[in-house]
């Protein structure tokens, strides 16, 4: 970070924006060294915001996500680590910002930033699909499977398609009757008709579940584990 004033500003990269606000909880470890200011002390303010669009922006909290105002000038400075505990729910992009300030500038840093993220909301879903599974004898074997590149009606997976659209901006034309399964993935089908979406190789989205979502549709978190897999599944085709 630097700037020729005494207040020096910065953001995480923004192609790590959804991939920060696809999860619930984030811990946020901050080091600095090789510090320089023309008047000291140095403070350094991080904040969490978040953003709909990637266009406007808001805090998620009013307070730093971590801070300091001993930034060392001769080594290196830990910040306390952040937590952000997912109390509230986050916009789909997610990004730090940074306020590097001294009494007077120029003033320059090396900032270095470690998130770790946790997603609780995969474990409740793999939770609910396993319970909608186990309420219908034979549910969890999925044994006809159309595979990535594949045709498949399109009322089969009518349900899908808002998932399609939002996980992966899979747009099937409006005006066909069938849809091309997306590469890397499987949908899946038991003897009831329920389906599942697999991608490589992990569970993202269920019908049955789907269809318990009574008060709102409800896509699901991308790829959790534990979910049922296919079993001794064939493979299907439609021409």
């Amino acid at each position: 970070m630097y700037s020729s004033t005494a207040i020096a500003k910065a953001v995480s990269y923004p192609s790590l924006g959804k991939l920060l606000g696809a999860y619930d909880q984030l811990a946020v470890e901050v080091s600095t060294d090789q510090v320089e200011a023309s008047v000291g002390p140095v403070s350094l303010h991080v904040y969490l915001a978040h953003s709909g669009d990637g266009l406007v922006w808001s805090w998620k909290q009013p307070t730093p996500l971590t801070n300091t105002d001993a930034v060392s000038l001769t080594g290196k400075t830990y910040l306390n680590i952040g937590y952000d505990r997912g109390l509230i729910p986050s916009m789909g992009i997610v990004r730090l910002e940074l306020t590097l300030q001294a009494n007077g500038g120029p003033v320059r840093a090396r900032v270095r930033v470690h998130v770790t993220a946790n997603n609780l909301r995969e474990r409740e879903f793999s939770a609910m699909v396993d319970n909608a599974q186990r309420q219908v004898p034979g549910a969890d074997v999925y044994d006809r499977c159309y595979p990535g590149g594949s045709s498949i009606s399109r009322s089969k997976v009518w349900d899908l398609m808002g998932y399609w659209a939002y996980a992966y901006n899979h747009r099937p034309e409006l005006l066909s009757q069938s849809v091309i399964v997306p590469r890397d993935q499987m949908v899946c089908f038991n003897a009831y008709n329920d389906y599942i979406l697999v991608d490589r190789g992990k569970v993202v989205w269920s019908s049955r579940l789907y269809k318990q979502q009574t008060t709102a549709p409800h896509y699901g978190p991308p790829r959790p584990d534990g979910d049922p897999q296919p079993k001794t599944a064939t493979i299907e085709y439609e021409e």
